[in-house]
């Protein structure tokens, strides 16, 4: 009887792994960045596991780590797309491991709901993923108005502002879309937070001596030429 058992329960997890099927994966998160990625057919849905990677323009690294049953695990490392390592996350234990310095080349800059004095010590806010790769999604979330289709859109370009709250939560995503001839010109579409994953909104919360603070973040973006924004 014990031998019949295991001899059902062998068979039954043979066929469940046999009946397993990985899945190679290729495709745009946007039109400059290519990700790949491996998935296992699951009950209702595909499962990411294994490596994983990310390209811009097919051959920059800008994101490498691995996935166990749809989750980042381990250490994950994060590009800019000159393929310049900017950070190090360990999503084991959810910390930081390297932030790079940034240069005057980047156009990312911060802004904080308080008045500062000499003698504070303020941190910025951070976002797993790094500053090229973990903003993405938020990309994703740009689309061209309606109005402004067939535009030289050489002449515009697009400022990402993000609030993130005291907890390191995303509490608000504007953006903007600004022309170089003109300073007063500023078209503003206020994105719906929930159009994005529930990892893409958090954050390292900004702090001021030690306590967490509410903070923005503005990222000048250009337009790609096909109708996308790429962060500059």
């Amino acid at each position: 009887m014990i031998r019949s058992a295991l001899f059902l329960l062998l068979a039954t997890s043979f066929t469940l792994r046999s009946l397993a099927q990985e899945v190679k994966h290729t495709r745009k998160i946007t039109h400059e960045v290519t990700e790949k990625y491996t998935t296992v057919i699951g009950a209702d849905r595909e499962i990411k596991q294994g490596i994983y990677q990310a390209f811009y323009n097919k051959k920059i690294p800008v994101a490498i780590g691995k996935y166990k049953d749809d989750k980042k695990i381990g250490m994950w490392h994060f590009f800019n797309n000159k393929g310049q390592p900017i950070q190090n996350y360990n999503y084991d234990t959810n910390t930081l491991q390297m932030e790079a310095h940034e240069d005057s080349t980047e156009r990312v800059s911060y802004s904080f709901d308080h008045t500062l004095t000499s003698t504070d010590i303020v941190t910025k806010p951070v976002k797993p993923g790094g500053r090229y790769y973990g903003y993405l999604p938020y990309l994703k979330c740009f689309i061209l108005p309606k109005d402004m289709a067939g535009e030289n859109l050489v002449m515009y370009y697009v400022t990402l502002e993000i609030l993130v709250s005291p907890l390191g939560r995303l509490a608000q995503y504007k953006i903007h879309i600004k022309t170089k001839w003109d300073n007063n010109f500023d078209r503003v579409i206020d994105i719906y937070t929930n159009r994005l994953l529930d990892n893409d909104k958090v954050f390292m919360p900004a702090t001021l001596n030690g306590e967490p603070i509410s903070s923005r973040i503005l990222i000048d973006c250009y337009f790609t030429g096909f109708d996308t924004i790429d962060i500059k």
